[in-house]
Parts: structure tokens; C-alpha cells; sequence
């Protein structure tokens, strides 16, 4: 009985893992050139969740159906978005860099 809970608890935990690891969007590059740094980290960021929401689609949905989904306005995309963590960030005084932002978009709101 001790071996059949143990294996309960393993199914579990691998479970709940690769449940969030399905709504993990990675190594998005970003790159934005506006007329200060704080507009181009903003344009970057817009177009970043864009791209991993699609991403996320793909991920998610037959490619049939992909094509019939609409791209959320930027509020609801942004709820979307439970964390957001940034690799390799460069900043000149117009421009945005990031090599890897990382988007982890969660099944229900917090």
C-alpha cells in the first residue's frame, strides 16, 4: 500500500509540472528602437507577449484551429501574463535589447 501512494505522489508532482510547463513561453528575443529607452522597452514588451501568446496558441491548439483565434487586446493579454523574467537586457538611450524574456502564462487568474 506504502508503494502505491509513493507512486501517487510521483504521478502527482510529474503532473503538476508538465501541467505548468505548458503554459512556460521561452527565449523570446526582443529588440525595439524608439525615440527614448523607456518607449522601446515598452514596444518591446507589447510585441514580446504578442509573440508568446501565439506561441502559446501553437502550443495549445491544433493548427487548424489556430487561425481562428484573435489576438486579445493588450489588457487582457497582459492579464494573461502571470510572470515575466528578462536575460541579457541592453539599453542604449533609444534602444531595447533582450535576448530571452521569459512569459509564463497561467491557467487561471491569481
Amino acid at each position: 500500500m506504502k508503494k502505491f501512494w509513493k507512486l501517487i505522489l510521483i504521478l502527482t508532482m510529474v503532473g503538476t509540472s508538465a501541467h505548468a510547463d505548458l503554459y512556460d513561453v521561452t527565449g523570446i528575443p526582443v529588440r525595439a528602437e524608439r525615440d527614448t529607452v523607456q518607449e522601446a522597452r515598452q514596444a518591446a514588451i507589447t510585441d514580446a507577449q504578442t509573440e508568446a501568446f501565439w506561441s502559446l496558441m501553437n502550443k495549445m491548439v491544433a493548427p487548424d484551429d489556430v487561425a481562428r483565434i484573435s489576438l486579445p487586446d493588450e489588457a487582457t493579454l497582459t492579464d494573461f501574463v502571470q510572470n515575466v523574467s528578462v536575460a541579457d537586457e541592453k539599453m542604449t538611450a533609444t534602444k531595447y535589447m533582450a535576448n530571452n524574456f521569459f512569459f509564463f502564462f497561467s491557467s487561471q487568474k491569481n
